[in-house]
């Protein structure tokens, strides 16, 4: 399986196109969407 990574301000892939692909697969949602922290800063 390829996957695809995507942000907010990625033009190429949007943001919304690969949360879609994401729910295609029909998966759980295990743990809610969080921003992730290192240092006391946004990362990821």
């Amino acid at each position: 399986m390829t996957s695809k990574c995507s942000g907010d301000h990625d033009l190429v892939i949007p943001f919304l196109s690969t949360h879609a692909w994401i729910r295609s697969f029909n998966f759980s949602v295990v743990d809610d969407w969080r921003a992730w922290h290192l240092d006391g800063q946004a990362a990821g």
